[in-house]
């Protein structure tokens, strides 16, 4: 059995009041400790509940940050990745560090259509 146990985000959530029209009563947490909370995952390896821990959804600076200050290098970052969002400079800063790239999404993110026609116009020459 491979288990690795991912930190989903580089930010926390923390709630908030809730207000009329307010669809959600979370916001980010832009103070999250990213360096205590890998410290946290590496214990969880120590302790058996992990075979090897990564990232999701962290960019090339808050990689390097996580790499330089951990016991146990990240083994994995998965981030978006697909035709039309190839990541190239992240893909090459993590594969220097060896912590590989999980795609998600690699047929296309679900709001790349809409995303698409509202840059493009759904002209697909632009």
């Amino acid at each position: 059995m491979w288990i690795i146990y991912l930190i989903h985000n580089p930010v926390g959530h923390k709630e908030k009041e809730a207000s009329p029209g307010n669809k959600s009563n979370l916001e980010v947490d832009m103070d999250t400790d990213l360096i205590s909370l890998w410290k946290a995952m590496e214990l969880q390896v120590d302790a058996g509940r992990a075979r090897s821990i990564g990232v999701s959804n962290f960019n090339a600076n808050q990689v390097k940050r996580i790499v330089q200050a951990a016991r146990i290098i990240p083994a994995n970052n998965q981030v978006e990745l697909h035709l039309y969002y190839q990541q190239k400079e992240l893909a090459a800063f993590c594969k220097a560090l060896d912590v590989t790239i999980c795609a998600y999404a690699p047929l296309g993110s679900p709001a790349f259509p809409d995303f698409y026609i509202n840059v493009y116009k759904g002209d697909p020459k632009k």
